[in-house]
């Protein structure tokens, strides 16, 4: 490195048992001309990942096609995130930061003194999410620690199951603008190694499907969520939150089976049903919708969201008068629930334009945190642009 330093001002090290990913070169060449090593404290850029790294474990390759669905809907192949560690065996830094720790990366264990020292003295070393490096060395028989230790003593493995190799769409490749993760970094190493055994537990596993579902990544939700509800089955809630992203993911058809299994299982789970109701809503089966809704409010009178579905699926069928009928009678019976009441609102206001500004505004004087109600009375006023839609958002059962 000493001797590249002589002649160059930008330099990689590279062990001999690094495989690079074909734009490996383009990766280190972008990142330095976005002078990340320039400015602030950032001293390397990395060519591996703490990302999409299965530890040695084999993934199911179902797995490997979901996390690559994920990588590309993301655009994560163009992200990186800095971290406080220099990763032993491909890293590339300039003169100026060489000088400043060769000495430290220069001693014995100086792979290791050197990221204690990033560390300690809050530095940071720049990585790609996606890995534009596999190091081979460590599975190898030929590999240097598996001839040292054995494998079966090898402690420190990093496979990664994806690379950036995996997601390029061009041939040849071409250099892409890069930015920075803005995301929990955590979360995301949770998210890509959870299906492969890493996450240590049930506990785990819910935060990160919970947060999916709250970032609405239904695809990731949908997957975490219904392997937990395959794992624990006896768990009504787990059926409810696959269902929910399931739905919300547009993937009607595992939604429909699921929930058809789901309120068999568990015929008293209101909840349960609801969603039922809602996924034949989802699935354009209006009369179904309004023959489940009938069913969950004869089972559950006290459960407003029953009358709330049935509202909405006999709207759906243009049976204005029946909606409007059943709108007043949920009021009636549930004054205080803000959706009863913003459905009989809606369709009062379909039916009297001239009067729509008025019933928005006493709705939004009665719920003045609804957004919803906020949002209708903004459209009525002719406030809102012409891309401003009324959202139609049914109740969500929250860990219910």
């Amino acid at each position: 490195m000493d001797h590249a330093f002589s002649k160059h001002e930008f330099a990689i090290l590279i062990e001999d048992d690094i495989l690079l990913s074909s734009d490996a070169l383009l990766w280190f060449d972008k990142v330095y001309r976005l002078g990340l090593l320039h400015d602030g404290r950032n001293w390397a850029i990395a060519g591996q990942s703490i990302f999409f790294d299965s530890r040695g474990r084999d993934v199911d390759q179902d797995f490997v096609a979901t996390a690559s669905r994920f990588a590309l809907e993301q655009n994560l192949v163009n992200k990186f995130t800095v971290h406080q560690f220099v990763p032993s065996a491909c890293f590339a830094t300039t003169r100026r930061w060489w000088a400043e720790f060769r000495s430290t990366r220069g001693e014995p264990r100086g792979d290791v003194l050197l990221c204690n020292r990033t560390k300690e003295e809050g530095w940071g070393c720049v990585f790609p999410i996606v890995p534009r490096a596999k190091d081979v060395g460590m599975l190898h028989d030929y590999g240097f620690s598996v001839t040292i230790h054995s494998k079966d003593g090898v402690q420190a493995i990093t496979t990664p199951y994806l690379t950036s190799e995996d997601l390029l769409s061009e041939r040849p490749v071409r250099p892409s603008d890069l930015e920075q993760f803005e995301g929990d970094a955590g979360l995301l190493f949770r998210q890509t190694t959870l299906l492969e055994g890493y996450s240590p537990g049930k506990k785990a596993r819910e935060q990160v499907a919970t947060a999916a579902s709250d970032a609405k990544d239904w695809g990731r939700a949908a997957a975490v969520w219904n392997a937990l509800r395959e794992e624990f089955p006896e768990e009504p809630r787990y059926w409810l939150r696959a269902g929910e992203a399931f739905c919300e993911a547009r993937m009607i058809e595992p939604a429909e089976r699921l929930l058809d299994e789901a309120v068999r299982l568990f015929p008293q789970h209101k909840w349960l049903a609801y969603r039922h109701v809602r996924v034949a809503h989802e699935a354009g089966k209006w009369g179904e919708a309004v023959a489940r809704s009938e069913r969950l409010r004869e089972e559950s009178p006290e459960f407003w969201p029953g009358w709330v579905a049935g509202v909405d699926a006999l709207a759906m069928l243009r049976r204005g008068d029946e909606a409007k009928d059943l709108a007043l009678r949920a009021v009636s019976r549930f004054p205080d629930e803000f959706w009863p009441n913003y459905w009989l609102a809606r369709l009062r206001a379909d039916g009297d334009p001239q009067g729509a500004l008025h019933v928005w505004t006493e709705l939004v004087s009665r719920f003045p945190e609804e957004p919803v109600a906020a949002a209708a009375l903004k459209s009525a006023s002719g406030k809102a642009p012409e891309s401003e839609t009324i959202f139609d958002t049914p109740p969500r059962p929250l860990d219910r």
